[in-house]
């Protein structure tokens, strides 16, 4: 296989993983309500503990191939959706400061001339920036939130 099949294959690994983890954590939620729900009604034993390990599991796997493609890969023409996949992986994973970075990263790749080219085609619902595929998360992330790394006033990514 060739270097772009074998990029492109892992870029669907990669989000595979991400789709088992969001589907695990949704499990691991349901599965903790419904031991609260019946510890309060019972109120014998322990109390239970949200218990994420599985979708932890996927979630790193998945940071690592975003890691590992973003190196290997410098000039793919979904970089933006590697840095972007990346950036996400590692804030929900607790790694805030590497997240930041990745998403610095993805701002520096969409304005340069080759993205820059790509954003005239729509604009983004939430900022109304130019937009091509996930590059208005990067023009969200040129506001002063991001360069100064307080990630509370980011839009959320998730509802």
């Amino acid at each position: 296989r060739d270097s772009g099949q074998k990029a492109e294959l892992n870029l669907r690994l990669g989000g595979l993983y991400l789709e088992d983890y969001y589907a695990n954590l949704a499990r691991a939620q349901r599965t903790f309500e419904e031991r609260t729900k019946a510890f309060e009604q019972n109120k014998k034993g322990k109390a239970p503990k949200f218990d994420n390990t599985e979708a932890m599991n996927s979630l790193e796997k998945a940071r690592v191939i975003y890691k590992d493609l973003s190196t290997r890969y410098p000039n793919h023409p979904r970089k933006d959706e590697m840095l972007y996949f990346l950036a996400m992986a590692s804030l929900d994973r607790g790694k805030t400061t590497e997240g930041m970075s990745y998403f610095q990263k993805l701002t520096a790749e969409i304005t340069n001339a080759r993205s820059a080219s790509r954003c005239n085609r729509a604009s983004c619902p939430v900022s109304g920036f130019p937009m091509y595929g996930l590059s208005c998360v990067a023009m969200i992330c040129t506001n002063s939130s991001i360069r100064s790394g307080d990630i509370s006033r980011l839009p959320s990514s998730r509802s």
